[in-house]
């Protein structure tokens, strides 16, 4: 846990087009910038470039904190960090988010969907096209993808697609509702009857749609909102705003933000009335 703000204010890199932050289980964090690889933060809030045992010039399109370890999901595949450095896995392909159900990993990526098993990755079906993101339930798997949304139920073996006008980047539940973030920023929302609406926000791009702990934040070209439902409509309430906020990763006492340009800033947690329905 940081808690020297000041100085991390002091060097959180401005100038850096931070795309990613994770938070390790022992309190450092971990982020990646476009063209300057990735950066360890120590409590201490003290910057240090990791070395470059990644591919050269590979794009990291987010940082994972899973398991005790970090992962980097890049373009040419999954890597997980280890003491000895970077280590590659047998996914090579774009990796684009990794999460973790029941003790077992699962990656979206390029060629479809990921699971761990036995320190084995295997792939899935869904290879015709990528896999953005994913959310999963203990009976569904509901997958992003460049044509919508498609779920497979596992108890009964069956899939489900539903064609968007746009692909989707990122998922999340709100409230039983399935929300989702589309290629042109908007916010996409299921009905829970199977059809989904577009949700336009004037002046602001959503980046991606990210879960703590029963809140669902927003990563916008403006900040970072809170998602709300009220009077059966979404709403975006602000949490800070005047520059763009790519990631968001948390612990029990502050939401840590990648941005472009302000570095690495720290958001207090609320513990207020703020859970998502007003």
């Amino acid at each position: 846990m940081l808690t020297n703000h000041s100085l991390l204010h002091e060097q959180n890199q401005h100038g850096l087009l931070l795309t990613s932050v994770a938070a390790a289980e022992d309190g450092r964090l971990y982020a990646s910038a476009v063209n300057e690889g990735i950066f360890r933060i120590d409590s201490a809030a003290a910057w240090a470039r990791l070395p470059h045992k990644l591919p050269a010039g590979v794009t990291v399109n987010r940082l994972e904190a899973e398991d005790g370890y970090i992962f980097a999901c890049t373009e040419q595949g999954l890597f997980q960090l280890r003491e000895d450095g970077w280590r590659s896995t047998k996914i090579t392909v774009p990796c684009y988010r990794l999460r973790s159900k029941g003790g077992v990993l699962y990656v979206a990526a390029g060629n479809g969907l990921w699971y761990q098993f036995n320190d084995n990755w295997v792939r899935t079906g869904y290879s015709e096209e990528p896999v953005f993101d994913l959310f999963m339930t203990p009976q569904m798997i509901f997958m992003a993808r460049s044509s919508g949304i498609s779920l497979f139920d596992r108890y009964n073996q069956s899939s489900e697609d539903f064609k968007l006008n746009s692909s989707v980047s990122s998922l999340c539940v709100l409230h039983g509702y399935l929300l989702g973030a589309d290629g042109l920023g908007n916010l996409i929302a299921g009905d829970k009857r199977g059809r989904f609406n577009t949700h336009h926000y004037k002046g602001i791009r959503i980046f991606s749609l990210e879960s703590c702990e029963g809140r669902i934040y927003a990563c916008t070209s403006r900040g970072l909102y809170q998602v709300l439902y009220w009077k059966n409509q979404f709403h975006l309430c602000s949490a800070i705003t005047g520059f763009p906020v790519t990631d968001v990763a948390f612990d029990k006492d502050n939401l840590y933000l990648s941005t472009y340009f302000e570095g690495l800033r720290i958001l207090p947690r609320r513990r207020g009335n703020m859970s998502g329905e007003a």
